[in-house]
């Protein structure tokens, strides 16, 4: 799923120690552990792949990923569609999912899952 409004945490370019920022994510959590109202053990975090919105449709690098955008109008800072950097993943609190109707966008067809696991086995 890929999600806006999330926080995400990146190593300090200087210091030793991350900052946060907010942008749009992709899931890599089943969707079902980001739900408030599931109350389980080690339920606090999920993890996340920040997506760098571009206009590059190249996927020629292995620790990179391009994903086009199916529908502009439910994800307009999504254009040009996007790329995630796979050796970028960050954990993020359930509860800062203020509001998963609102920041939820949209989940990855069978294809696009297909491409996403081939490219986290370097076969894509």
């Amino acid at each position: 799923m890929f999600l806006r409004d999330c926080v995400i945490a990146t190593p300090h370019p200087t210091e030793i120690g991350f900052e946060t920022g907010v942008g749009l994510a992709l899931v890599l959590t089943h969707e079902c552990d980001i739900g408030q109202n599931n109350r389980r053990h080690f339920n606090e975090l999920f993890l996340v792949c920040p997506i760098i919105p571009l206009a590059n449709r190249e996927s020629k690098v292995h620790r990179a990923m391009y994903f086009p955008i199916y529908n502009t109008q439910a994800c307009p800072e999504m254009e040009g569609g996007g790329v995630i950097y796979l050796n970028h993943k960050s954990s993020c609190a359930v509860h800062w999912i203020t509001d998963l109707t609102a920041q939820a966008v949209c989940s990855l067809t069978a294809e696009g899952l297909g491409a996403f696991a081939a490219k986290l086995h370097n076969t894509y």
